[in-house]
Order: structure tokens, then C-alpha cells, then sequence
């Protein structure tokens, strides 16, 4: 999980920080692995799941923001599913027309919280607090909207779903293999495991912030609505500048369009350990990690066309093919629990005891996630085997299944 996502923006000057893309990279800067943006299901969303914020709890928080010297264009943006009637992904939708350049949101600095390195203790300490508090939190108008959430990615599971992704490759990039993360978020900065408020803090800050520096990370209110989106998708960007987080149109955005941003150019499978979602294609997968990509492909769009990001030109698809045949058969051949699940087998009652700090009632089964997950996994390789047999020369391209 090392690939530097590309900027969001490329504007100069020393209170000059892109954010956007850079949100997952900095998780990896100071070594933690995040596991889940706080809106989430297998989609694009952010918002997808019945854990919603409410549309009077969205006002207040923007009106909030306007009385402290913020700006949110609720004139061409609105929380809402979308024009599509079928529609059940929330997002922020453009209800006019939107030109290039046009200024969405600005979030000044005073309503950004935390700004801390990691592993963010004081942060995290001064949120439960600020939790605690409720009503009385000057915070809260954002805190109300962001505690609505659940936390259903890797690093949450159970060992009993964390069985559904054996046999995937890089299982460690997942977090899944080695414990139980959360816990150790909060093992970071003390004994806290009893306070379930402290375990809920560190959930919140851990998955809802984003870079606020090149070292730092913070919450963000009204920015961390914005669902993530790949590719031409992407209509929007944004960067602290002038003491506060500015966020504008990146290209025209039509009618009804989703505004959306990439959270980072680092893959699929990591997108889904870090935030746990999956996100439509373009989606970056590997058969194993490698420095030159020698082993990544890119599904480019619904009919399942591959490109290669290394290039054509050096690939070996003979490695490549031989390498995706033996992981199909791996893959479809579900391993049963090795030592390390047996290890993790003592803490459901653990975990169990601290769902309640992560999941909010009547939300999807994290089960279905990873069978969803896994599914896609093994149906991306699929489609890279074959577009990989097909670039060798016919009389050698029968690597068998």
C-alpha cells in the first residue's frame, strides 16, 4: 500500500496543501491503515446504507458552517439519491449546471478538526470528549451528521466474515490477517478499550479524516460527504489555501451529475481496505504487489476491458497469464481457516462486545461485503487471464486453467 495517489490539484505556495487524492496516502504516511469511510457500502458511497445522516441534521450542519465564515453552494449542489428514481446511493448531485472552476464548498480552518500526526491520541481523546458533550459541542452540527455512521470494512470483522476473503491475494495489504485493528487504534494511545465512547472516537477520526497537511489529518465537515469516483467520473478538487479547505469544479458538471472525487489512485483491493467500498471501474487490481506494476491490471469499464498500467510493451503476459491461471485455482478453492484466524477466533466475543461502537442498526451485513468483494476480486483476474492469453502469440497462448 505504498503508491502515491496523484494530486487532486497542483496549486503552489507554503499554505498550499492538496487534499483529495492525497486523503488515503496520508493514512499510509503515519502508519495506519484506515479501514472504512464512515458512509459505506459496496458502491461508490459514502452515504449507501441505512445509517443516513437526516436531510434537517445536513441543513444544520451547513447552516453552521455559514455562520462561521464558511461557504457551501446549496443553490447547484444537494444531498439527495441522485435523478434516478431506482437510485438508492446518497450523495452530493449537482441540481444545476456547475462550470469549471466554480466554487463548491470552503470550510475554514476554525471548523477543521484535529490537524495532528498519528496516531492523532490527542485528537481522538478531544472528540469523545466533544461526543460527550453532544448539544452542547460547538462541533456538533457536524459531529450529528458524522455519528450517524456505521464502520463495516476489514478491519471491524469478525473472524467468521474475514474467512470469506481467504484465498485473495495480498490479504495483509487488507489488514485482515494480523488482528483486529481497531483495537489497535486504540491500543495506540493507552488502555481505552473500556470506554466504548474513546473506541468510537478512534473509529470516527481514523476513518472520516483526510490530509490537512502534507503530515497531518483532520475532519473536514461537508468535504467528507463527497463520494469517492475514478477516471472522467471525476468532476471535483480540492486544497487548504488561505485558511480554509476549498473545494471547485475540476471540469463542467452537468444536471443531476454526482460531484465526486478520487480518494486516491492506489487500487481497488486497498480502497476497500481502507474505506470499504468498492468502486465502479476503472478499477487498478494485481495478482500480487510489485514495484514496476508488472503484475496490475485495470478493468476500464462495465464490458470488462483490461489496459495493463505498465504498458504493453513491458509486460511479460506469459509470466502474467501462468501467474493469474494459479490464483483463479487458488481463488476458487476457498482455503479453510490457517493459524492466524484461529488465533483471532477467541476475540468474537471481543468484537461482538464492540460492535456496538461501529455498527448502527438495520445496516447491510458486512458479510455481504466481502462475498461482493470477493466476487469482483475473482472476476477481475478472470477477465485479465483471458486479455493476457489473448496478447500471446495463438501457438503459445494455452496456459490452461
Amino acid at each position: 500500500m505504498a503508491r502515491k495517489p496523484k494530486q487532486a490539484t497542483k496549486s503552489g505556495g507554503a499554505d498550499t496543501q492538496a487534499v483529495g487524492n492525497d486523503r488515503a496516502l496520508a493514512f499510509l504516511v503515519t502508519g495506519s491503515l484506515a479501514v472504512a469511510l464512515i458512509f459505506m457500502l459496496v458502491s461508490t458511497g459514502a452515504f449507501s446504507g441505512s445509517s443516513q445522516p437526516s436531510s434537517s441534521a445536513v441543513d444544520d450542519m451547513i447552516g453552521w458552517i455559514e455562520q462561521n465564515s464558511g461557504f457551501v453552494d446549496t443553490r447547484v449542489q444537494e444531498v439527495s439519491t441522485g435523478p434516478d428514481p431506482t437510485s438508492t446511493l446518497r450523495g452530493i448531485y449537482a441540481r444545476e449546471s456547475i462550470s469549471q472552476g466554480d466554487i463548491l464548498a470552503k470550510i475554514p480552518k476554525a471548523l477543521l478538526f484535529g490537524d495532528e500526526e498519528g496516531p492523532f491520541c490527542s485528537s481522538i481523546q478531544r472528540l469523545s470528549e466533544e461526543l460527550q458533550l453532544r448539544e452542547r459541542s460547538k462541533f456538533w452540527p457536524y459531529l450529528r451528521v458524522a455519528d450517524s455512521a456505521t464502520v463495516t470494512a476489514p478491519g471491524v470483522w469478525a473472524p467468521i466474515d474475514l474467512q470469506v476473503l481467504l484465498g485473495l491475494p495480498d490479504l495483509s495489504e487488507l489488514g485482515v490477517i494480523y488482528g483486529f485493528q481497531p483495537l489497535e487504534w486504540v491500543l495506540n494511545c493507552g488502555d481505552h478499550l473500556s470506554d466504548l465512547l474513546w473506541v468510537r472516537a478512534a473509529a470516527l477520526f481514523h476513518t472520516r479524516s483526510a490530509a490537512c497537511s502534507e503530515t497531518t489529518m483532520c475532519m473536514m465537515p461537508w468535504f467528507d460527504l463527497y463520494n469517492h469516483c475514478n477516471g472522467p467520473a471525476a468532476n471535483m478538487e480540492c486544497e487548504i489555501r488561505d485558511q480554509a479547505n476549498s473545494c471547485r469544479a475540476s471540469r463542467d458538471i452537468l444536471v443531476g451529475e454526482q460531484i465526486c472525487f478520487s480518494y486516491g489512485a492506489i487500487g481497488a483491493p486497498r480502497l476497500f481496505a481502507t474505506f470499504g467500498f468498492l468502486a465502479p471501474p476503472p478499477q487498478r487490481w494485481w495478482l500480487e504487489p510489485s514495484e514496476n506494476a508488472s503484475y496490475d491490471f485495470v478493468i476500464d469499464n462495465e464490458a470488462g476491458d483490461v489496459s495493463w498500467p505498465s504498458g504493453v510493451e513491458a509486460m511479460d503476459f506469459r509470466a502474467f497469464a501462468k501467474k493469474a491461471g494459479k490464483l483463479i485455482k487458488q481463488m476458487d478453492q476457498v482455503s479453510p481457516p490457517n493459524d492466524n484466524f484461529k488465533k483471532l477466533a477467541n476475540i468474537n466475543d471481543m468484537i461482538q462486545h464492540y460492535r456496538d461502537a461501529y455498527v448502527r442498526p438495520g445496516d447491510t451485513p458486512v458479510r455481504s461485503l466481502a462475498v461482493k468483494f470477493r466476487e469482483a476480486y475473482v472476476h477481475a483476474v478472470r477477465l485479465a487471464f483471458k486479455a493476457a492469453k489473448a496478447q500471446l502469440p495463438r501457438a503459445s497462448s494455452k496456459t490452461e486453467l
